[in-house]
């Protein structure tokens, strides 16, 4: 019996897909990602499960990953689960703490400990916080100090679009 197989096929039926390949890691990327853009009670479970028996590494964080991003934060633990390997969680934890200090800023709280200042922040995150941010203080650090010619170009970019009084 092959779990991996048969968590695949219910999230076939479940998006009425004909059948996916259980073997072929991109057809399993793609059913993933169907599923995750419609991703109710009934999908999480039954990802959770093929999560669990997913035996590409990169393909299981992959997924995970964008699920922490779907997920109310007081969830965001429980999808660490799938994730047996060491390396995978602490990239994943990292990810939740990005998506905390993100969960902030859009709140319009912003964190100003030495340790969550913007050069601490991690690429992600800066980048996220650049397309994102309302908050002209965060985005003027990134505007100067951010890592990548990129990230400081779209935080210059958003503080000119954000209305004046922001």
């Amino acid at each position: 019996m092959n779990h991996l197989a048969e968590a695949v096929d219910a999230l076939s039926r479940l998006e009425g897909e004909t059948e996916t390949d259980y073997q072929d890691e991109h057809a399993r990327w793609h059913l993933y990602l169907q599923v995750l853009s419609t991703f109710d009670a009934s999908r999480r479970q039954l990802l959770y499960e093929a999560l669990s028996w997913e035996g590409n590494k990169a393909l299981r964080l992959s997924v995970v990953l964008r699920i922490l991003e779907l997920v109310p934060a007081p969830e965001r633990d429980s999808w660490l689960g799938p994730l047996p390997d060491a390396e995978s969680r602490t990239y994943a934890e990292q990810r939740m703490r990005d998506l905390e200090i993100l969960d902030q800023e859009s709140a319009g709280q912003s964190s100003r400990e030495p340790h969550l200042s913007v050069p601490n922040f991690s690429d992600w995150l800066q980048l996220r916080l650049a397309q994102e941010s309302g908050n002209v203080q965060t985005l003027r650090q990134l505007a100067e100090s951010g890592r990548t010619k990129r990230i400081r170009r779209l935080a210059s970019e958003r503080i000119r679009v954000l209305p004046l009084g922001t």
